[in-house]
């Protein structure tokens, strides 16, 4: 069984503009693990969303029972601070990021760890992964990350923004997101309604900030070396998968593994038949840990 756990570490960004206050960290700790995953979530979402899925793969697997899960919340979501769905530059999540793991590099982790991206916390994964490092690093996994946006958006709506941005950087709109897009199953989808953590808002500021990164994120895949997992929605209705296929093609690892779920909306993690998404993934750690452990 694990032990729930969470703390408040400070987060100060160099950006100018940018906002400053504490980020919130919670872990799910057990007693024989020697294997860490940091999560990173995705936009509008927050760390407690991976509670079901951590709570199932520890119950179900050997492999989980090995692995202390850490999972943050982004700034401007869940119990973080700072406006709700607005950031002045991408890099302030990557080096948010950055901090978290130093953090607890420095004051917990021991041993290999992997790291995991959902969505826009696979775009922010992606970004650090192609500019940073630090010890202990087995590999990167990303769950339907962020390459590419599959929602229809009217393109004077995007110039819009791009005129906000610059103007109203502050200005929020929503993100068009339906939750019955997210998971086929509806025990899940209908909990997301009742979450007063979760939101819908996505700055001007953050719309342009994150289509460049998106931009970035593919032209510089091949910086990322190190063994990566790409797992995908079949049926994704936010995120372009296609592009997500394009960001895996472009990753330099030589050891690199793409898992497309065929019937899959984008949370596959939290969708039907989500026990095989956890099995590829946990089967995934165990390789990549005893990959480096033969080194």
């Amino acid at each position: 069984m694990f032990e729930r756990r969470e703390k408040f570490i400070l987060d100060k960004t160099a950006k100018s503009g940018a906002e400053h206050g504490e980020i919130y960290v919670q872990s799910w700790i057990q007693q024989k693990a020697n294997i860490s995953v940091v999560i990173s979530h995705g936009h509008g979402e927050h760390s407690e969303a991976y509670h079901r899925a951590i709570s199932e793969m520890i119950e179900k697997n050997e492999i989980a029972q090995r692995i202390n899960f850490y999972a943050w919340d982004l700034p401007g979501h869940g119990r973080s601070y700072g406006q709700r769905g607005h950031i002045f530059h991408f890099d302030e999540y990557v080096e948010s990021l950055d901090r978290v793991l130093r953090f607890l590099l420095r004051e917990e982790i021991e041993g290999p760890l992997v790291l995991f991206g959902h969505s826009m916390g696979g775009l922010v994964l992606s970004r650090w992964a192609e500019r940073f490092s630090v010890s202990n690093i087995a590999g990167f996994a990303f769950s339907s990350p962020l390459m590419g946006i599959a929602i229809p958006v009217a393109g004077v709506k995007k110039k819009l923004a791009e005129i906000l941005s610059q103007w109203a950087p502050r200005f929020a709109m929503s993100n068009q997101i339906r939750y019955e897009d997210l998971s086929r199953d509806t025990r899940v989808t209908s909990g997301y309604y009742k979450d007063p953590l979760r939101h819908d808002r996505v700055s001007s500021r953050l719309f342009t900030e994150m289509v460049e990164a998106m931009n970035l994120a593919i032209q510089e895949a091949t910086e990322i070396k190190m063994p990566c997992l790409v797992q995908l929605a079949g049926t994704d209705r936010i995120v372009n998968g296609a592009m997500g296929q394009k960001f895996f093609e472009k990753l330099a690892s030589p050891e690199k593994e793409l898992k497309i779920y065929r019937d899959f909306y984008h949370e596959i993690f939290n969708d039907l038949g989500r026990e095989l998404v956890q099995e590829d993934f946990l089967s995934w750690v165990k390789s990549v840990i005893r990959s480096q452990s033969v080194q």
